[in-house]
């Protein structure tokens, strides 16, 4: 959604200000330039970005999803976390391992939707479960194991930003590109009145302006929102990791997930008193 406003405020305000200056919007309406700049920006996308470039559009669309990690994510994280924990403390790993190898028709995980509906989450937590678990690994070895992994997630997560970071900062240039072969046609208008060199003029430096302001107003701004997201999710993963290192530690449910919390970004992180309520819930 604020992807959306954000887009919607850029174009609005920069074609409000031209329009206040009395500008002509139709000049504004270069199909041609825009075939320029875009097409071999796609072509520049196709050749930097090769098999991977659907999943490099497909995470620039999921930008305007709207989709982040919010406070009430992480009370759900740390509610499973509480569950898994009750579990394991009164019936026992076995029981517990029932969950990890069935998760989808475990009741532990039915509950939260958010863990069960993202498979790469999911995998996360069940095979790094089994692994603290049943696999009696050194909580500290096991930490190292999963800041491996989580490594290998997020750089895989970072590469769609990458790329449109590098196509964004191209715009400027291949819009100028557009530039030059307008005033190139426009020396075939040498002879003509100053009003047609003028136009044919105006519409070569409408090709500046779209690179520059689909670069500066729209890709880069998607970029860094990917970045932002998985930033976001750097952090999820740091939490989780601290759950799921410390659930064989011996460890209370009250206190694993105090342990996560701690370790949530301060705005996102619960309060004490949230805490609370769902240990007195007994989860959810």
């Amino acid at each position: 959604m604020w992807a959306i406003i954000g887009c919607a405020v850029a174009l609005i305000t920069v074609i409000a200000g031209y329009l206040l200056e009395h500008g002509n919007l139709s000049i504004l309406f270069q199909p041609v330039e825009y075939l320029i700049i875009f097409g071999a920006a796609g072509g520049a996308l196709l050749t930097s970005a090769g098999k991977d470039t659907k999943r490099v559009l497909l995470a620039a669309l999921s930008v305007f999803k709207g989709k982040h990690i919010e406070k009430h994510d992480y009370i759900e994280f740390l509610a499973f976390f509480y569950d898994m924990a009750s579990v394991a403390r009164k019936e026992g790993f076995l029981v517990l391992e029932t969950h990890i190898n069935e998760p989808n028709g475990s009741a532990i995980f039915a509950k939260y939707p958010k863990i069960k509906e993202d498979p790469q989450l999911l995998s996360f937590i069940c095979e790094n479960i089994k692994l603290s678990t049943f696999v009696k690994m050194e909580t500290n070895e096991l930490a190292d194991l999963m800041e491996v992994e989580i490594d290998a997630i997020l750089s895989e997560e970072e590469y769609p930003a990458e790329i449109l970071t590098k196509i964004s900062d191209s715009l400027p240039g291949l819009g100028i590109v557009a530039a030059v072969l307008g005033v190139v046609l426009t020396m075939g208008y040498l002879d003509q009145p100053a009003e047609v060199i003028g136009e044919h003029v105006a519409v070569a430096l409408v090709g500046t302006f779209s690179g520059i302001f689909a670069c500066y107003g729209f890709l880069g701004p998607i970029a860094n929102s990917i970045e932002h997201s998985v930033g976001q999710k750097a952090h999820l993963y740091d939490m989780l990791k601290v759950c799921i290192a410390n659930l064989t530690t011996g460890s209370s449910p009250a206190v694993l997930i105090e342990l996560g919390r701690r370790s949530i970004q301060p705005q996102y992180k619960p309060t004490v008193t949230e805490v609370e309520e769902l240990v007195g819930k007994g989860g959810r």
